[in-house]
């Protein structure tokens, strides 16, 4: 089962888990605590999510573009938390900073999982995280009276599904990586 990572990046599953992990957590906390809590919270999942991305793009074994694409979503994600850290922006301003951080991610993982057509089902999975994204971003862009509360529970939503949708992932290539292993050990027992 070919999910694309190289011998030595054979265990960086983890990578994929602790994406899904951190998205789940903060989406169910950015429904549950204070819009300003919740602000800090949005900066600190871009900028882990970010460098799980870069962290993805360095360790998987898919064509070049493909990896190109995934540090550029990490690459987004620092830029939008850097905005969020030294900017202070309006809720309108928020409002078209998120969806549009939502889009572009959403853009560049459709277009990773498009240049993957060796690794399937690390392409379905992908494109179909970039799907929700990009349905989150034009959900929130269109909806000009959001409050930070509503962009919260619209970023929660998402975070707790794409976050669901990475753990799940990560479960397949731990199974993947554990069953390639057994049957590299059973060849090498026979004579």
């Amino acid at each position: 089962m070919g999910l694309g990572f190289t011998p030595t990046g054979r265990r960086r599953w983890y990578a994929l888990m602790l994406r899904g992990l951190i998205a789940v957590a903060a989406g169910i906390a950015a429904v549950t605590i204070s819009a300003a809590v919740g602000k800090a919270l949005l900066v600190g999942y871009l900028v882990l999510d970010g460098l799980l991305a870069v962290t993805l793009a360095f360790t998987l074994s898919i064509p070049r573009r493909s990896r190109v694409l995934f540090g550029a979503d990490g690459l987004v994600d620092a830029i939008v938390a850097f905005a969020l850290i030294v900017w202070a922006p309006t809720t309108a301003t928020l409002i078209v900073i998120v969806s549009n951080w939502a889009i572009a991610t959403g853009v560049l993982e459709i277009g990773a999982a498009v240049l993957m057509p060796r690794v399937p089902a690390l392409a379905w999975m992908i494109g179909a995280v970039g799907l929700l994204s990009c349905c989150a971003g034009i959900a929130v862009l269109d909806w000009t009276d959001l409050s930070i509360v509503g962009i919260l529970y619209v970023f929660g939503a998402y975070a707790v599904v794409v976050g669901g949708l990475f753990v799940t992932f990560g479960f397949m290539l731990l199974r993947a990586v554990r069953d390639t292993e057994a049957a590299r050990s059973n060849t090498a027992d026979r004579p």
